[in-house]
């Protein structure tokens, strides 16, 4: 009898999250240890920190580590650019081109300590730049905290179905926004980081 996939680690073999910083890379190293053995079972999942620091040479290299592995016959079936807002000037070109090499796109507007602090609060406030919204975080939530070096996913995973409410009610709260023509990408704040976030969890 033909054995039947029964869930989506059986559809993706080898899996590629490319990091714009170290706090995003620590970050999804934490969910991929934290995952069940058995959920891991014939599935590989690279996170890597990008060379580059802005979000069009991230991209630029995960294309080409695309290629690379393609070429090599263990390709990726899908890949994840994770980057921030952090007031980047070639954000939209960005998005485009990883939308036109079918990569997926994790966002988060100003920077990802907004979808840490989504985990305790609906936060509308728009934070200016990375350093005023990690005091912000580091004060009210995470004493101590230092971007890239602490754990953060072991302290608020337990919140995380919070954090994915909130990404989904902000979405909506921008939808008319979008409709009218404001980019994704110059939303203050704003997140499309949690669609990762439940790829891991749903695996």
């Amino acid at each position: 009898m033909r054995r039947v996939k029964s869930n989506q680690r059986q559809l993706f073999g080898r899996v590629l999250i490319l990091c714009e910083g170290d706090t995003e890379k620590l970050y999804f190293q934490e969910i991929k240890s934290s995952l069940p053995r058995d959920k891991k079972r014939g599935l590989t999942i690279d996170v890597d920190k990008s060379k580059g620091r802005d979000p069009l040479s991230l991209v630029t290299e995960a294309i080409r580590r695309k290629a690379s592995a393609k070429g090599e016959g263990n390709p990726y079936k899908e890949i994840w650019v994770v980057f921030d807002h952090d007031n980047f000037p070639n954000r939209e070109s960005a998005i485009k081109k990883a939308k036109a090499a079918n990569l997926q796109i994790a966002f988060s507007s100003i920077n990802i300590e907004v979808w840490f602090i989504f985990h305790f609060e609906y936060k509308l406030k728009v934070f200016l730049n990375g350093d005023e919204v990690k005091k912000y975080f580091a004060e009210k939530y995470l004493k101590g905290y230092q971007p890239g070096r602490t754990k953060v996913y072991e302290q608020i995973q337990s919140k995380t179905n919070t954090a994915i409410a909130n990404a989904e009610r902000l979405k909506e709260a921008k939808k008319e926004e979008i409709e009218s023509g404001v980019l994704e990408t110059n939303l203050n704040p704003y997140l499309t980081i949690d669609a990762l976030v439940k790829f891991l969890l749903d695996i």
